[in-house]
């Protein structure tokens, strides 16, 4: 499971670095065609878009996965060890919730829009835009799912649940 992980991981750092160069080159063509030879391109506002969007949700993942998500643990902090990884597995719980809604209705809007295109790319809303949804709930149901378990104690590994003491 970690060889999944540290594939993931590197699949999405890659993809990081991609979407990047493309919103910096797109938008760097835009300005260049809009101010420069006075003939705006239609297409690159959308591509720039669809490409932030990704960018967001795929670094949203990253975020995740170093563990830069604001938080607020104060009161966590104060309770001892075996309550703490008690609220820490019920917390990951409930975003492993949440996480699964947005893959499955990530997926339902992803259907639902297939067909429609964007006005100036012609491409599909659903293939290229919604699709985010169901990928990056995905990675990210997918490490917060391999993060419960390995904060359960099983084989003498783990952190104990003050199961036996």
């Amino acid at each position: 499971m970690l060889r999944l992980r540290d594939w993931l991981d590197a699949v999405m750092g890659w993809l990081l670095v991609v979407l990047m160069a493309t919103v910096a080159v797109v938008v760097f063509l835009q300005v260049f065609y809009r101010y420069v030879l006075n003939n705006p391109l239609p297409w690159p506002e959308e591509t720039a878009r669809m490409a932030v969007v990704w960018l967001s949700f795929v670094g949203a993942y990253k975020a995740m996965r170093k563990s830069s998500h604001i938080g607020f643990n104060l009161l966590v902090a104060k309770l001892p060890e075996t309550w703490q990884v008690c609220v820490g597995v019920l917390g990951d719980l409930l975003v492993l919730w949440f996480l699964l809604v947005i893959l499955q209705q990530g997926i339902v809007m992803m259907i639902l829009t297939m067909q429609d295109p964007m006005p100036y790319t012609g491409v599909s809303i659903g293939l290229w835009v919604y699709s985010v949804f169901p990928v990056a709930g995905f990675c990210m149901a997918l490490d917060t799912a391999l993060k419960i378990w390995s904060s359960l104690p099983h084989r003498g590994r783990g952190k104990s649940l003050g199961v036996g003491k």
